[in-house]
Order: structure tokens, then C-alpha cells, then sequence
């Protein structure tokens, strides 16, 4: 399904943001 594939690249890219930022806030 590329839908599929899509959405999931989407929420992994929104993942790699929400780390960083937390990484950002611990330091």
C-alpha cells in the first residue's frame, strides 16, 4: 500500500523531530 508506506515515513520523520527536541530540553 503506498498510503501506507507514506504515513509511516511521515511518523517517522515526526518521530526523529519529537527526539531531537527532547534531546534539546535534557541538555
Amino acid at each position: 500500500w503506498k498510503m501506507h508506506k507514506k504515513n509511516e515515513s511521515f511518523l517517522e520523520e515526526e518521530n526523529k523531530q519529537l527526539t531531537c527536541m527532547l534531546h534539546h530540553h535534557q541538555l
